[in-house]
């Protein structure tokens, strides 16, 4: 089935947060404390303030609460440049709408998304899986 070609990349990349005074030897400034570090490279500069949420932590506990409602899913995996990350949860089960042309299926999809340079906010969202083709290939539409 077109699922079993999903994009597949690795988003448990090793990351940490260190002072910044750490690796410069120098006073930082107010607000820029600390670095966020993503597979050996710094992705971020941030605050004593700021939250950090590894992707093992988030991506895990997501994946766990659908293994324990018991839905039966395929896993999408997409890393940006080890700096953000977005996990898609196609949920397979009997839940599959139809198009008018009968070709098209429409599945129910959870995304979970988690940066560590800032540029999106760690989030889940409710959305919908469009087969096009069963080559895997889809179309995307932001309204």
């Amino acid at each position: 089935m077109y699922l079993q070609n999903l994009q597949q990349d690795e988003i448990f990349v090793p990351s940490e947060m260190k002072p910044l005074k750490s690796l410069t030897q120098m006073e930082s400034r107010r607000g820029l404390e600390n670095v966020i570090i993503s597979n050996g490279k710094i992705v971020n500069v941030v605050s004593n303030r700021y939250g950090h949420i590894p992707n093992q932590l988030f991506f895990t506990e997501a994946e766990r609460m659908l293994i324990e409602a018991e839905l039966k899913y395929r896993k999408r995996t997409i890393n940006k440049q080890d700096r953000s990350f977005i996990t898609d949860f196609i949920i397979e089960d009997r839940n599959l709408f139809l198009l008018k042309n009968k070709e098209d299926r429409i599945l129910p999809m959870l995304r979970f998304k988690n940066s560590y340079d800032g540029s999106e906010k760690t989030s889940g969202h409710f959305g919908f899986y469009r087969e096009v083709c069963t080559n895997g290939l889809h179309v995307s539409k932001a309204e």
